[in-house]
């Protein structure tokens, strides 16, 4: 069996559902299944100890913005983050696909890296 988690972006890695996700997945390995975690960010790494998991960044924009941030500039940085996230969408459906998976768990609420 082969599941894929798509881990969601935190400036520490150290909260609740980070943690969670890291002991799943060591749970999981140790059980005999093959684990991938996809991670939105390179420049923070999982704490990721064990070697049989494989890790893939595919970098991610925040769609957030500010209530009060509705001027043509904040709009425009909106459309750009907008095609570079569809981008990283097409490389996370070529790695799914590949890696023909049996399960795929997204390990937050919000799309695109919120």
């Amino acid at each position: 069996m082969k599941v894929c988690f798509f881990a969601h972006y935190s400036k520490t890695y150290q909260n609740g559902a980070t943690l969670s996700l890291i002991n799943i997945a060591n749970e999981m390995v140790d059980k005999g299944i093959e684990v991938i975690i996809i991670l939105p960010n390179k420049s923070i790494q999982y704490p990721i100890n064990n070697k049989k998991i494989k890790c893939i960044t595919i970098p991610t924009l925040s769609m957030r913005t500010k209530v009060e941030n509705d001027g043509v500039v904040n709009k425009f940085k909106g459309i750009i983050k907008s095609f570079y996230n569809w981008f990283s969408m097409k490389k996370a459906l070529m790695v799914l696909n590949k890696e023909k998976l049996d399960f795929i768990h997204i390990n937050y609420i919000f799309n695109f890296n919120t």
